[in-house]
Formats: structure tokens, C-alpha cells, sequence
């Protein structure tokens, strides 16, 4: 392994030939994009910092499949596409109905 490699792996294939290796992996972590920036003194960021921290709020509904599939039965597949494929707008909808009162009905 290399000084400079945190991990190496290499993909191997058993042929008519025997073991033939077909790729060679090695986690080099920033090495090369490091060496590159000190030879070229040029600085390759790839973020640029806000002037103030950018608040983003977004809902997320998770389907717990077991439960669903222990009430809804031969149905459960059914209802978990639907809620899968609920918009923004219904997971809005639908909390605002959660918080007002404190249970939904779907």
C-alpha cells in the first residue's frame, strides 16, 4: 500500500488464465488534488461560506413498513406507494392537520 493511501483493494476476475486483476482501488483521501494546488499555488475549494447560515426546513415522511403491512394486510403495498408518492404540499397539508388536531386520518 501506498504512504500516501489510507485503504487499497484490488478487483480480481478468475479466468481460463487464472486470476487476473482488473482494477486497482486506493483511497487516496485530498493527496493528489493537495499536491496539484502546492505545485500550481492554486486553491481548489470546492465550498464558498455564506455571510450568514442559510435555514432550510423540509419534512420527511418515512413509511415503517411493518407496521403498515401488519394493519393494512394485502393492502399495505397499495397504501405504501401512495404515501410514497405524496408531494411537498401534501406532507405541508398533512402536518399542519397533525399539529392542529394532533392526529390525521388518511
Amino acid at each position: 500500500m501506498a504512504h500516501y493511501a489510507s485503504d487499497c483493494w484490488d478487483a480480481e476476475v478468475e479466468t481460463s488464465y487464472g486470476w487476473i486483476e482488473v482494477a486497482g482501488h486506493a483511497d487516496r483521501s485530498c493527496f493528489d488534488l493537495t499536491k496539484h494546488a502546492e505545485v500550481t499555488k492554486t486553491e481548489l475549494i470546492a465550498a464558498r461560506p455564506l455571510k450568514e447560515p442559510k435555514l432550510v426546513k423540509f419534512i420527511r415522511v418515512t413509511v415503517e413498513k411493518p407496521k403498515i403491512g401488519k394493519t393494512f394486510k394485502k393492502d399495505a403495498k397499495a397504501v405504501q406507494e401512495v404515501i410514497e408518492n405524496w408531494t411537498s404540499k401534501d406532507h405541508e397539508r398533512l402536518l399542519k392537520e397533525m399539529e392542529e388536531k394532533k392526529e390525521i386520518t388518511i
